[in-house]
């Protein structure tokens, strides 16, 4: 066999590779289902709430009713998205042994899977589409092709690396991304000179793509979570105090409002748009 040994030492520095890949989205995970979670509890506290608030009170504009409506949509959209992941993975698990949990396992080797809750939470943190559609907006295929674009500096079109890019920056769909190419490249075999070049070649290809997404995409995305866990945070603490001050003072008829409740008014479902904006991807600050 040619170049055996080199062979040998690329194949256990890849697998030696692959345990910190899985310690970095493992981390992702943490952080994703985090984000996913203030996110999905929050919408539904705030929806509950508003509802309350705004259908107890007689003659209140209608401007009020639809924003609640698009913050209902939005979080619909953002739950789907979940669906749409779990659908996916599940349609491909033919390319694994076994899919556990956040985890593939494919030739005996344990290959970290990015969550759905997490790939929910990206969804909606990474924004818009080249298209200009929201990334939470879209679904299946569409949706994460977009944040893939996304994750490559955007489409192609826009001057970014695009879907090529962004599957070697972060493999949205794990064992599909990651296992499928990483793992094909590994096993024993015997080589002509030219297929053992070429192999040597993909070994090195591999390697590289998940330093990238050690040292680049997941960091990346982490950052990214966790800013804009602070951020639906900060929000939704300022929300409360308008939402109480209503609560407690406003009349039950918008025509007998004072100034004060009006602007109380404008101020929490202001709140309410910032979040709908969140969920739909479009960066606020």
């Amino acid at each position: 066999m040619f170049k055996k040994k080199e062979i040998k030492e690329l194949e256990d520095k890849l697998k030696s590779t692959l345990v910190n890949y899985n310690l970095a989205v493992e981390e992702l995970n943490e952080v994703g289902s985090s984000n996913y979670k203030i996110k999905s509890e929050l919408a539904e506290n705030l929806i509950l709430k508003t509802e309350r608030l705004l259908t107890r009170v007689v003659a209140l504009p209608v401007e009020y009713f639809l924003i609640l409506e698009e913050y209902k949509s939005a979080s619909q959209n953002f739950e789907n998205i979940k669906k749409e992941y779990h659908s996916n993975l599940k349609e491909h698990s033919y390319k694994t042994e076994t899919i556990v949990g956040a985890s593939a396992t494919i030739m005996g080797i344990s290959v970290a899977t990015l969550g759905p809750t997490a790939a929910t939470a990206m969804a909606s943190t990474y924004g818009i589409a080249s298209t200009g559609t929201a990334i939470s907006a879209l679904s299946g295929a569409a949706a994460s092709n977009a944040i893939l674009a996304w994750l490559g500096g955007g489409a192609i079109v826009a001057g970014g690396g695009g879907m090529a890019a962004g599957t070697t920056l972060l493999a949205l769909f794990g064992p599909i991304g990651i296992a499928a190419s990483t793992l094909s490249v590994l096993g024993s075999g015997t080589y002509s000179f030219l297929k053992a070049n070429k192999k040597i070649k993909e070994l090195k290809r591999e390697i590289k793509n998940l330093k990238a997404l050690i040292t680049e995409g997941c960091p990346k995305a982490k950052n990214e979570l966790e800013s804009d866990s602070k951020l639906i945070t900060k929000i939704a603490e300022t929300s409360q105090p308008h939402y109480d001050y209503l609560n407690k003072y406003a009349p039950l008829n918008y025509d007998k409002f004072s100034e004060i409740e009006k602007d109380e008014l404008k101020s929490y479902m202001k709140t309410i748009e910032l979040l709908t904006k969140n969920l739909n991807g479009v960066q606020i600050s």
